[in-house]
Parts: C-alpha cells; sequence; structure tokens
C-alpha cells in the first residue's frame, strides 16, 4: 500500500511521512517503500494526553473536595487526533 501511495506522490513532486512510527514493527520497511519521513516520539505525545488526561481528572476530583480552589480543566482542553 506505502508503495502504491509514494509513486501518487510522486506525480505531484511531493512524499509521503508516516506518522506515529514509534508503533510501526518495521520502520526499516519505510525506505525500501520510497517513504519520504518518518514522525518519532509520538509515543511520547501519547503517553502526555494521557497524564494530562487524569492530572484534569484528579484535580476536579480535589476541587469537589474543596482541595483545589478553581480547577484548569485541562482535560477538557486537550485534543488528541483520532480519539
Amino acid at each position: 500500500m506505502a508503495e502504491r501511495l509514494v509513486m501518487i506522490a510522486r506525480r505531484y513532486s511531493s512524499f509521503l511521512k508516516g506518522h506515529y512510527t514509534d508503533y510501526v514493527r518495521n520502520p526499516d520497511a519505510y525506505p525500501l517503500a520510497g517513504m519520504g519521513g518518518a514522525n518519532i516520539s509520538s509515543e511520547c505525545a501519547h503517553t502526555e494526553y494521557f497524564s494530562l488526561k487524569k492530572l484534569g481528572e484528579l484535580e476536579e476530583e480535589l476541587h469537589e473536595k474543596s482541595m483545589v480552589k478553581s480547577p484548569s480543566r485541562i482535560d477538557k482542553m486537550i485534543v488528541m487526533s483520532g480519539r
């Protein structure tokens, strides 16, 4: 599939770039397929997203116990693509 997409992109003088490549089982196949690049460290973004979500939930719990005056609602502001 990647090779087919690479050929289409080449028609427009473009290249493909893989995202979330931390979870790709065979990243060494990217150059073989003609991929132009790959994003790394998306695993960090994934972990950061869920950590901020959890901290927001904890902040709400503490607010309900009057231990936090005004919650930031950080967990309501973050958006993760595809989730």
